[in-house]
């Protein structure tokens, strides 16, 4: 059975909502062992909260072997394929390790603003087995205060921004799907720099 992703979703599968419709299609031909392909041509995005509903949560009640003998993803971009072999590998892991598991579910009952102040705390990372991922969140902010910037970050129900006036975390009414980073920079300088910087070079 074939599926078209376009026909389907459109040039943009970004919500759970959306990988959850998919998933409906796919998981009753799965479990019945009829092969099935995803062929993503004419999408143009594609997130990983769509592909944790739409595939990574097959892995759930399906088994790798299982899934790569029967699933095939065609036409994917190689943006897409790189954000889909993440979702996997983090599902592979969330299902088949406990410990792993309960950390995860146990950040999500966090409180956002919590889980903001981590992520901007130095070396912190959700990755793991020494994977040098998911950090800098700390020097980006320094960056910018230093350069009188401003960043903001919207995750979910929570919110971070950064700038001259200083830190700030809270929670939100609004629920955002994803994660926006937002940045601004004064330009009416010709230079930047970070605070271990020893001098300060000209870029024009």
């Amino acid at each position: 059975m074939i599926y078209k992703i376009y026909d389907i979703i459109g040039e943009n599968c970004m919500t759970p909502d959306e990988g959850q419709k998919i998933n409906d299609l796919i998981y009753p031909q799965l479990v019945a062992n009829t092969p099935v392909e995803l062929d993503f041509t004419g999408v143009n995005i594609c997130i990983s909260p769509f592909f944790n509903f739409a595939i990574g949560q097959l892995l759930k009640d399906i088994d790798t072997d299982t899934l790569n003998h029967l699933l095939t993803v065609s036409n994917l971009n190689p943006v897409g394929m790189q954000v889909l072999m993440m979702v996997i590998d983090n599902a592979k892991r969330y299902y088949s390790d406990d410990n792993f598991r309960e950390a995860v579910e146990r950040v999500l009952k966090e409180q956002a603003s919590e889980a903001m102040k981590w992520a901007f705390q130095q070396g912190n990372t959700t990755r793991q087995n020494c994977v040098a991922s998911g950090l800098g969140l700390d020097l980006l902010s320094e960056f910018v205060i230093i350069n009188t910037g401003r960043l903001e970050i919207f995750s979910h129900d929570g919110y971070a921004v950064i700038d001259q006036k200083g830190v700030k975390y809270a929670e939100r009414s609004t629920w955002f799907e994803g994660t926006l980073v937002n940045i601004t920079f004064r330009c009416d300088n010709c230079y930047y720099h970070l605070e271990t910087e020893s001098t300060i070079e000209q870029l024009f």
